[in-house]
C-alpha cells in the first residue's frame, strides 16, 4: 500500500526460481486502490489518497440493496470499462491534465489519472472532474493546523509570562 506514489518507484525486488537457483527480479507494486477504514488512515496513506467520507442513511432513506453473491450486471459494466480503456490506452498514458491551482503538489498527483480521464471524455465530464478535487481534496494552505495554533498559543501563553515577570 505504502511502497510509493510514483508509478516508476513502486516496486519490490523478490527471490524467484531460476533452474537450481534464485535471481533477483522486480516487481510493480503500483495499483489503484480503494480502501475503506474505520477511523483515520496512517498520514502517509491518507495524503496519497482521494478521501470520500461515508455517512449512514437516513432513517428511512431508501437504497437498493445490493447482494455480494450476484452480478447486478457489474460484470458488464466492467467489460465496458476495461474495453474503454484498452481503446484509449495511449491516450490515457500520455495525459497531463490542466490541475486546479488550489490543489498541491500531492493532491494534483492524486487526481491526475482521473481528470486525465474526464478531459478525453469531454462534454461536462472535465469541470465535474476539477469540482469534485476542489470539493474533496483543496485545502486552504493560509489556515494553521492544530499543531500551529497549539503553537502560537503556546508562544502567547510564555510571552505574556515573560511580560509579567519582568
Amino acid at each position: 500500500i505504502n511502497s510509493s506514489h510514483c508509478r516508476l518507484d513502486a516496486y519490490v525486488i523478490r527471490a524467484v526460481p531460476a533452474g537450481d537457483d534464485y535471481e533477483a527480479r522486480r516487481f510493480s507494486t503500483w495499483a489503484p486502490m480503494a480502501i475503506a477504514s474505520i477511523g483515520k488512515l496512517a498520514a502517509t496513506i491518507a495524503d496519497r489518497s482521494i478521501m470520500i467520507a461515508m455517512e449512514r442513511k437516513a432513517p428511512g432513506q431508501p437504497v437498493a440493496r445490493m447482494r455480494a453473491d450476484r452480478d447486478d450486471g457489474f460484470g458488464v459494466l466492467a467489460s465496458k470499462a476495461a474495453r474503454w480503456v484498452a481503446d484509449h490506452f495511449e491516450a490515457l498514458r500520455q495525459a497531463d491534465p490542466e490541475m486546479p491551482a488550489a490543489l498541491n503538489d500531492r493532491q494534483a498527483d492524486n487526481w491526475r489519472g482521473l481528470i486525465g480521464i474526464a478531459d478525453l471524455c469531454g462534454g461536462d465530464w472535465p469541470a465535474r472532474a476539477r469540482a469534485a478535487a476542489l470539493a474533496l481534496s483543496a485545502i486552504d494552505e493560509d489556515a494553521d493546523t492544530i499543531g500551529v495554533q497549539l503553537l502560537a498559543s503556546v508562544r502567547l501563553a510564555f510571552g505574556a509570562a515573560r511580560q509579567i515577570s519582568t
